[in-house]
């Protein structure tokens, strides 16, 4: 958290705070999530769930607050797809990269950006050899996604219910209530 503070900071800062009404931040996150819960229960992983959204709501807020800043929009990024010898974290990436983007519906303050990585595998050289972490080539394509929708977001285009339909494509196995 520190460490993002101090880079907003520094952003903010470089371009004059005065001159400043809206923050953009890009959200790609939850690999070591799905790992943590993996040998958890049902129960848990339901209750780890809606923590995780709970606290993704509280870092929006604190960092509202703690940079000092009128209003902060975050993109989301769809949790990918991981290809492990663990089947739990392959199906808990898949269930929470889905209730990433829907999440994205309760708040007026969250929009869905990109739900490429939930295409990435082996085969396609986006993902690494590990079965979680993105290729270059992975962080490359995300990228350019998340900028053509960026755009389109800055345009007045939004994008969101083409990725909410998307999203669908690729529904939750486990975890089919919404945990939010």
């Amino acid at each position: 958290y520190d460490n993002l503070l101090f880079a907003s900071e520094s952003a903010i800062n470089h371009i004059g705070r005065e001159r400043i009404n809206t923050v953009s931040l890009f959200w790609l996150q939850g690999e070591a999530d799905v790992y943590e819960m993996a040998n958890s229960s049902f129960d848990e992983v339901n209750e780890k769930f809606k923590q995780y959204f709970v606290d993704l709501d509280v870092l929006y807020n604190n960092l509202l607050n703690d940079l000092n800043i009128p209003k902060m929009l975050l993109y989301v990024i769809r949790l990918g797809a991981s290809i492990t010898d663990n089947e739990i974290v392959d199906t808990l990436a898949i269930d929470l990269g889905y209730w990433q983007i829907e999440f994205c519906k309760t708040n007026n303050n969250f929009f869905p950006l990109s739900i490429l990585p939930s295409t990435f595998n082996k085969n396609n050289e986006t993902l690494s050899i590990d079965g979680v972490h993105y290729t270059p080539y992975g962080y490359d394509l995300i990228g350019r996604d998340s900028a053509v929708n960026f755009s389109n977001y800055l345009e007045n285009n939004d994008t969101s219910e083409i990725l909410y339909q998307e999203n669908y494509s690729i529904a939750p196995i486990v975890i089919n209530k919404k945990p939010f």
